[in-house]
């Protein structure tokens, strides 16, 4: 598992550098590991984490790769956006790398400073698709975090048939 989200962090790395308007394979790549990235993440959450509970031992590794997957995320859309050309900056259109990856972390940590706009529909789609993707990351970190720094409890817990 760590090889295989590390691989596409480099990956997604070298694509942001190579991608521009109308790039649309890096865009697929992107969304791709997007949709890997929420799939596996509810997955986790709704069903996993249900069959096992959480032990302090896997978090520590598991909130890593959720670190590197919040990266990933960052860096996919900022892909998604350099290949929809409709990121503008005053009116010119966003083309730098940097510049895309700086309205992707702006847009998921929700700050929007105002200095680039998304200028259709489509866009602001993707924007608010990015949003919701952050809405599921955090829904696994608090979590993880108060089982992680959270009290230790008995790991069979109490008999209730017991007085």
């Amino acid at each position: 598992m760590e090889c295989y989200v590390v691989t596409f962090a480099v990956l997604l790395t070298a694509l942001i550098n190579f991608s521009s308007p109308h790039a649309w394979g890096c865009a697929m790549v992107a969304a791709y590991r997007v949709v890997d990235i929420i799939s596996y993440r509810l997955h986790y959450l709704l069903t996993k984490s249900r069959r096992t509970p959480w032990k302090r031992s896997s978090l520590r590794r598991s909130l890593l790769i959720v670190w590197i997957n919040m990266y990933e995320l960052v860096l996919a859309f900022g892909i998604i956006y350099l290949c929809t050309g409709h990121i503008k900056q005053g009116g010119a259109i966003l083309a730098d790398p940097m510049s895309a990856a700086y309205f992707s972390a702006i847009t998921m940590t929700t700050v929007g400073y105002g200095e680039f706009v998304p200028s259709d529909t489509f866009t602001r789609a993707i924007v608010c698709a990015q949003l919701a993707s952050e809405v599921v990351i955090l829904t696994f970190i608090v979590p993880a975090l108060l089982a992680l720094f959270g009290p230790v409890s008995d790991e069979a817990g109490p008999d209730p048939g017991k007085k």
